[in-house]
């Protein structure tokens, strides 16, 4: 496998949102930074199979966001930061709640340390793999005031996964903009007021994943070439768009001989053989030097009317499809068309993850996070990404910040499902007003 086609696997598979050598990354990241440097071709069988397991795990995932999704709404997540903020967790649980998310991100069976150093080692890499493409990814955990976390996972969440571990009053009206800022520098402002006063009390910590991603086209679009065209929506309608447009010799470059080609590191596939009902196309474009890059891919041949829904597209994404897509590209001839895009999205995860398979994390009664608290109480309360994506003739911007929230009480709660009391009063007197008992909820107009 060419190692540049691998890494658009990585990429674009995980929906990856890379970003540098940035200052935050110089100031959170230093034992990253600090470490010798290896290069992609350095990347172990170890490393090479973690790859393999959370590449699984991210196209699974993207089928199921994608299911629950409205069919005419846009879907943009990072498998990779949820992947990363779901290893913490991992690391923090034990029986049924551990196996459960090992599981569904299909991690190997191997002892935690060498788990641990392998997503350590992936971040590394990715993180100077290419210095023309910004790459910063970051995480951390912050404990209620009062809620002790087991010294041993501290350890092991700032050696393996560089994180900040503070324990916060959440009730503290501080408390949120510290957070925040910790979000905004984390995305370079692309994410921001993630965390709304007050913060419910029945919040034992919250667990974040931040990456962030700019990279610029190695061979960019034409602003002037831009101009307005037609998409053609899910439904059927269409609308007007920004629509780019790279002709098929603004990808060509001098040989050593003098002459010219089309640039290698831009590509064109047609794959249909796993598809029997349609031939996906697509192109792999470049950033920076050329390791990153991002596919686009297409379904059908009549590019005036969505004959094939993209949701097809979807389904038959695999591992295995999509590394025979990938290793199809060749530089050739091509011309393209595409739109300028620019949006936020945020992802629910509860019920998404627990499709996967990650269930007990998600029950009172069944957590087990007695690797993280000392008090051994703690279950998965919510889970939701935030992403930010823009795409134009300059190259990509991207950004993802992962949150888990966890709670270790249940917040009061009163379910009226069953004849009930009602009395109304005033408060300061306590004079009653009305009383009533409600046996059957009527109403009559």
């Amino acid at each position: 496998m060419k190692m540049s086609k691998f890494v658009a696997a990585l990429v674009i598979a995980l929906g990856v949102l890379f970003s540098g050598l940035s200052s935050f990354a110089a100031e959170h990241s230093t034992r990253s930074l600090q470490a010798p440097a290896r290069s992609l071709v350095d990347l172990d069988s170890t490393e090479l199979e973690l790859i393999d397991s959370l590449n699984q795990f991210a196209f699974e995932l993207f089928q199921k966001v994608s299911t629950q999704a409205l069919s005419g709404d846009n879907v943009f997540i990072s498998p990779l930061s949820i992947s990363y903020a779901l290893a913490l967790c991992y690391n923090g649980a034990t029986g049924k709640t551990k196996s459960q998310i090992g599981a569904a991100l299909h991690l190997p069976d191997w002892p935690d340390d060498q788990l641990n150093r392998a997503f350590r080692e992936v971040v590394r890499i990715l993180q100077l793999a290419d210095t023309m493409v910004q790459f910063s990814t970051a995480n951390s955990l912050w404990s209620r005031e009062g809620k002790a976390i087991v010294p041993s996972y501290e350890k092991m969440a700032r050696e393996y996964f560089d994180a900040r571990v503070e324990e916060i009053d959440f009730q503290a009206p501080e408390t949120p903009g510290i957070i925040n800022a910790w979000v905004e520098e984390a995305t370079d402002g692309k994410i921001t007021d993630l965390i709304s006063p007050p913060i419910d009390p029945s919040i034992a910590s919250l667990l974040l994943n931040a990456i962030y991603f700019k990279g610029g086209w190695t061979l960019p679009f034409d602003p002037e070439k831009t101009k307005e065209a037609t998409f053609y929506l899910a439904d059927g309608t269409e609308k007007i768009c920004q629509m780019m447009h790279m002709p098929n010799d603004d990808h060509l470059e001098s040989t050593p001989e003098g002459g010219v080609r089309f640039d290698p590191r831009a590509t064109w596939f047609s794959y249909g053989e796993y598809l029997s009902s349609f031939n996906l196309t697509g192109v792999s474009l470049p950033f920076g030097d050329g390791n990153f890059r991002m596919t686009v891919i297409d379904a059908g041949i009549d590019y005036t009317v969505p004959t094939i829904k993209v949701d097809q597209v979807i389904d038959s994404l695999n591992l295995v499809n999509w590394l025979n897509w990938v290793e199809s590209g060749e530089p050739v001839k091509f011309e393209l068309f595409m739109p300028k895009f620019k949006f936020k999205s945020v992802t629910p995860l509860n019920e998404t993850l627990a499709i996967l398979g990650i269930e007990a994390a998600f029950n009172p009664s069944h957590a087990d996070f007695g690797d993280m608290f000392q008090d051994g109480t703690g279950w998965i309360s919510e889970a939701k990404q935030k992403a930010f994506i823009k795409v134009d003739e300059k190259g990509a911007v991207a950004a993802a910040l992962t949150l888990v929230f966890i709670a270790d009480s249940v917040p009061p709660n009163t379910h009226v499902n069953s004849p009930f009391v009602i009395v109304i009063h005033e408060d300061i007197s306590g004079a009653i007003l009305f009383m009533g008992r409600i046996s059957d909820p009527l109403w009559e107009d």
